[in-house]
């Protein structure tokens, strides 16, 4: 007679209980989402998705990056044009990857381990990056949603015993749509056909190139727009290799075992989890080594492999383009595979004993690094307290000007006064000149600084000045020089207050 299953022991290992991890992530997520300011990623989100026409028109051009989330984004504005309501669509895309995560755990994990697909999923679910997703008015939690999906009808369209042949068609669509979404997802599709190659499915591979080549063409309409916006990306950001792995090992560790998500502060859980990532990864190493890489199951390969290419890939890119990709949020296609490919090797190398420990490990990290991340309720700007404080001290026929312009897009959604806020336009143009790029940016923002001198109204007697973060770092502080200087020069300050990563100055003209 089959094995009896106790009731609380079926709850934990059934979709029951996933939906009781995505009643959790709702109950914090939608606190976060309606309480936090947005900053200025978000702001352009919301430019970009002021209306169907605007998105259409301009998503591409102003965003430099793949259209499709602004496209439906600003859709889906049209039923409430609301902060809260835009957060609301990642929200909702973050709940759907947790179930799609749930699938793939089943698919994927060693068939002794699936037992343990909801604590897998419970990390997933729970993950600070994951939360942060869901509180952005940007395309990153859909992104771990299709990183899902592919990995889900990957296995369904190619790896399960009897392929059907709607679940290839299926993929070929998630494939297309990951594609129109965000460029980076094309790094998952090679990496899922080096897996078939891995795992000697040659026939298979064959076929998937065949697949791949429908996606292609159907992405075709788009490729001419991306040539030109990697015209423009090229010139953004370092180029240092080193560092850039330095910092895709950083994001591994959050990925596994969060501290900070953006941050590198130094602390005790910091320096803990240093350690504890350097004794797994020599316990991992030697297991491996005993095995002589044998006795992997496949789907643990695949996973190792799918988790693999895409992270090769990210290090080609910020090789050709920049360090501004280097960022954890162009990595959160990672999270998913990630998660799930240490999870098998971990329960393959340690057994349960390995996959709890961790799980343990997480119950202390994961809250340190969520209190890390949104203690404060703040997003780096403040910008609906930078804007309150403005309008309760301001005077009327003042000048409010911004440095970067880029900027002035968050400011603009709280600010509500009289005073005119400068700069009125331009607000891509000149981001796409510098915002990463340390090596030529210096020019353009000298260029970017007497433009905007230039806007400020004769006879102006104070003028609010704004300055983010790129003025009090000492990598970008040079950058600042020539606004500082003529300030200096021509006016007095008398009034100075500091929110997160942006400060406010009053100068009056001497």
């Amino acid at each position: 007679m089959p094995r009896q299953t106790t009731g609380g022991a079926f709850f934990f290992s059934s979709p029951k209980f996933v939906l009781l991890l995505m009643a959790v992530h709702l109950a914090v997520a939608l606190p976060l989402a309606y309480a936090l300011n947005i900053w200025v990623d978000e702001a352009s989100t919301l430019y970009t998705t002021q209306n169907i026409s605007h998105a259409l028109n301009h998503a591409m051009a102003d965003e430099l990056q793949a259209p499709l989330y602004f496209w439906v984004l600003s859709v889906w504005r049209q039923i409430d044009g609301s902060i809260f309501f835009a957060r609301l669509f990642s929200t909702l895309c973050s709940l759907a990857s947790i179930k799609v995560a749930f699938d793939v755990a089943r698919r994927f994990l060693p068939e002794y381990a699936r037992k343990f697909a909801p604590v897998i999923v419970a990390i997933f679910a729970l993950h600070p990056l994951l939360f942060w997703a869901s509180t952005e008015v940007r395309g990153y939690a859909l992104v771990v949603l299709l990183s899902g999906l592919l990995l889900r009808f990957f296995y369904d369209a190619y790896l399960a015993e009897k392929p059907a042949l709607k679940d290839r068609a299926i993929y070929i669509a998630i494939a297309v749509v990951a594609l129109y979404t965000n460029y980076f997802l094309g790094f998952i599709l090679v990496g899922n056909f080096c897996a078939l190659l891995a795992l000697r499915k040659f026939r298979l591979a064959t076929h998937y190139l065949g697949h791949m080549a429908i996606v292609g063409a159907l992405f075709s309409p788009l490729g001419y727009a991306l040539s030109g916006q990697l015209e423009t990306r090229s010139q953004m950001g370092d180029r240092s290799f080193f560092e850039s792995v330095r910092t895709l090992w950083q994001h591994l560790q959050t990925f596994l075992l969060p501290v900070n998500i953006f941050s590198e502060e130094a602390n005790i859980p910091a320096f803990l989890r240093l350690w504890i990532f350097r004794l797994s990864a020599a316990g991992i190493t030697i297991y491996l080594w005993a095995k002589r890489f044998k006795g992997l199951s496949d789907n643990t390969i695949a996973l190792g492999i799918i988790s693999l290419i895409p992270a090769l890939f990210l290090l080609a890119v910020v090789w050709l383009l920049g360090s501004g990709y280097a960022n954890i949020r162009h990595a959160s296609l990672l999270l998913l595979p990630v998660i799930m490919f240490f999870s098998a090797l971990l329960y393959e190398a340690f057994s349960k004993k390995g996959l709890l420990a961790w799980a343990l490990l997480l119950a202390f990290f994961i809250p340190f690094a969520g209190w890390q991340e949104f203690t404060g309720l703040v997003k780096r700007g403040d910008w609906e307290k930078a804007a309150a404080y403005i309008q309760a001290n301001e005077k009327p026929g003042q000048t409010i000007l911004l440095f970067k312009p880029y900027d002035s897009l968050a400011f603009k959604i709280y600010y509500k006064g009289p005073n005119t806020v400068l700069p009125g336009e331009g607000f891509f143009t000149w981001s796409q000149q510098n915002h990463f790029n340390f090596t030529e940016a210096a020019a353009a923002l000298d260029d970017q600084t007497d433009s905007l001198i230039s806007q400020i109204p004769p006879g102006t007697g104070e003028v609010w000045l704004l300055t983010g973060e790129i003025c009090d770092n000492p990598k970008t502080l040079s950058f600042c020089c020539a606004l500082e200087e003529y300030f200096d020069s021509n006016y007095t300050m008398v009034d100075s207050k500091e929110f997160y990563l942006e400060k406010i100055r009053l100068y009056r003209k001497k």
